[in-house]
């Protein structure tokens, strides 16, 4: 699994912590990052699979994917973080 699916777990746990989505804690922390991450490698690795590619190649597009739906033309305020402002 490329590094920065691994390091995206990191940087999940901060926002939702930050952003008061997710209690302080290690119990809450673990099974929201261990469902989540459970997913989102299920699905690169599904998507790698399917279309023959490496899953990096698939994370790649994950990433690039979401990085254009959060912030959309504006590189300044990503438009998924106005919900919670």
């Amino acid at each position: 699994m490329p590094d920065f699916t691994a390091n995206a777990g990191t940087n999940a746990w901060f926002w939702w912590t930050i952003l008061r989505l997710l209690e302080p804690a290690a119990g809450p922390a673990f099974a929201r990052l261990g469902e989540t991450m459970r997913t989102a490698v299920r699905s690169l690795l599904v998507t790698a699979a399917r279309e023959g590619i490496p899953p990096r190649q698939a994370a790649e597009r994950f990433a690039t994917s979401g990085m254009t739906e959060c912030y959309g033309t504006s590189k300044i305020l990503p438009k998924c973080l106005l919900a919670f402002m």
